[in-house]
C-alpha cells in the first residue's frame, strides 16, 4: 500500500526527528520491480523475500554498525595466523583478470576454500546451475554478460526455490551509487579492489555458514586509497603490497610473487595498446573498460601510482570526457616502464 518502501525512505529521510534512523529495505522475491537506484533514499541495504535468519541478523548489524571495528596495528605473528582455523567452503570466482585470479585463489586456498574461477558472466552463470558454492565472488566488469546482470540470472534461478547463494561484488569502485547498483543487481555486499588478506576472511566469516569464528585480528595496514595522479612520480611499487603477497606464499609452491609479476608484464603491453587505439577512436567505452583494467591489476601488484594514472584516465572514459586522454595515456606508458623496470631487477632477477 502506498507509500512504498523507497517512498518511505525518502519521508523519514526528510524528517528532523527521524532521518537519523537507519533503513533497510525489505523487497519482493521479483527484484526487477525493484531496479531504482537509491542513492537518495538513506536506504542502508535491501533484503529480498523469503529472508533468511541470517541475512537478517547482518543487516541490522551493518545498518547498526554493530560489526567488529578494524584497527590498524602491528604486523601479525605466527601465533596469530594459527587462530585462523581451516574454512572449507566452495567458493566462485568470477574474475576476468589473470593477475587478480592468481591473488584470490592463492588467499582462498590458503583459508582450505575450495575455489573455481571462470573469467565472464555467462560461465559464471552456467557454473551456479551446475555446482553447489556456498559464496560467490563477483566481478562488476566482467566481459560479455557482466557481474550485474550475472547476478540478476542466478536470482532468477532460485525464484522457485528457497535457497539463496550469497553474491559478494568485487569492485574498485567505491563510491556509494557503486553500492546501490550492486544491491538493485541482487549482490549482497561488496569488496573493493584491491583487498587485503585479513578483509577477505571477514567477507567470508561474514557470509559463509561454514565459516568458524575467529579471534579478532588486526590488520598489517589501513586499506589504503589510490594516491592521485599528481603523486605518481613519488612512487613506483608499494612494499606493503608486495610484502602482502609473499606473506600468501605457500611452501613447496612456485614463487607466487614473480609468477603475478610476470602475468603482469606479460599481459599489459597489449592494453596500453588498447589504450593509444581507444583513444584515437575517440571510444569512451574501450578507454573506461582497458584503463579500468590495468588500474586493477597494477593496484593488486603495488604500482599504485601507475593505478592512479589509469584511474584518472578510467574516470574520463566513464565520464565519456577525453579531454587530455592522450596526454594520460603517456603518462602510463612511462610509468609502466619504471614498473616494468623495478619488477624485473627486484622481483624477476636471478639468484
Amino acid at each position: 500500500p502506498e507509500p512504498d518502501g523507497p517512498t518511505l525512505a525518502r519521508m523519514i529521510g526528510a524528517d528532523p526527528m527521524l532521518s537519523s534512523l537507519p533503513r533497510v529495505l525489505l523487497a519482493p522475491m521479483d527484484r526487477s520491480a525493484f531496479t531504482e537506484n537509491h542513492e537518495e533514499t538513506g536506504i542502508c541495504g535491501i533484503l529480498h523475500k523469503p529472508i533468511r535468519q541470517d541475512l537478517l541478523y547482518q543487516a541490522i548489524t551493518q545498518a547498526l554498525n554493530l560489526a567488529p571495528a578494524v584497527t590498524a596495528g602491528p604486523d601479525r605473528t605466527a601465533s596469530d595466523e594459527t587462530r585462523l582455523k581451516p574454512l572449507p567452503a566452495s567458493i566462485l570466482v568470477a574474475e576476468d583478470n589473470p593477475v587478480n585470479q592468481e591473488v584470490v585463489r592463492t588467499m582462498l586456498e590458503g583459508f582450505g576454500c575450495r575455489v573455481e574461477i571462470v573469467s565472464d558472466g555467462e560461465k559464471a552463470v552456467d557454473a551456479v546451475m551446475r555446482s553447489d558454492y556456498d559464496l560467490v565472488f563477483m566481478d562488476c566488469h566482467l566481459p560479455g554478460i557482466d557481474g550485474f546482470e550475472a547476478t540478476r540470472q542466478v536470482r532468477r534461478l532460485e525464484r522457485d526455490s528457497d535457497g539463496h547463494l550469497p553474491v559478494v561484488a568485487l569492485t574498485a569502485n567505491a563510491a556509494a551509487e557503486d553500492r546501490e547498483r550492486c544491491l538493485n543487481a541482487g549482490m549482497d555486499d561488496f569488496l573493493s579492489k584491491p583487498f587485503t588478506r585479513d578483509q577477505l576472511r571477514r567477507m567470508l566469516d561474514r557470509w559463509t555458514d561454514t565459516a568458524v569464528s575467529t579471534t579478532a585480528i588486526e590488520e598489517k595496514t589501513q586499506h589504503q586509497p589510490l594516491p592521485s595522479s599528481k603523486e605518481a612520480a613519488d612512487t613506483r611499487l608499494d612494499q606493503r603490497v608486495l610484502d602482502g603477497i609473499r606473506a600468501l606464499q605457500r611452501p613447496g609452491k612456485p614463487d607466487l610473487l614473480k609468477k603475478i609479476a610476470t602475468i603482469y608484464l606479460t599481459d599489459s603491453p597489449a592494453l596500453l595498446q588498447a589504450l593509444h587505439q581507444a583513444v584515437a577512436a575517440n571510444d569512451a567505452d574501450a578507454l573506461y573498460k582497458t584503463a579500468h583494467s590495468l588500474k586493477s591489476r597494477s593496484a593488486h601488484l603495488g604500482a599504485l601510482s601507475l593505478a592512479a594514472v589509469a584511474k584518472d584516465l578510467e574516470m574520463r572514459g566513464r565520464e565519456r570526457c577525453l579531454d587530455g586522454a592522450a596526454e594520460l595515456v603517456t603518462a602510463i606508458e612511462e610509468g609502466f616502464s619504471a614498473v616494468k623496470q623495478e619488477l624485473e631487477t627486484s622481483i624477476l632477477k636471478t639468484g
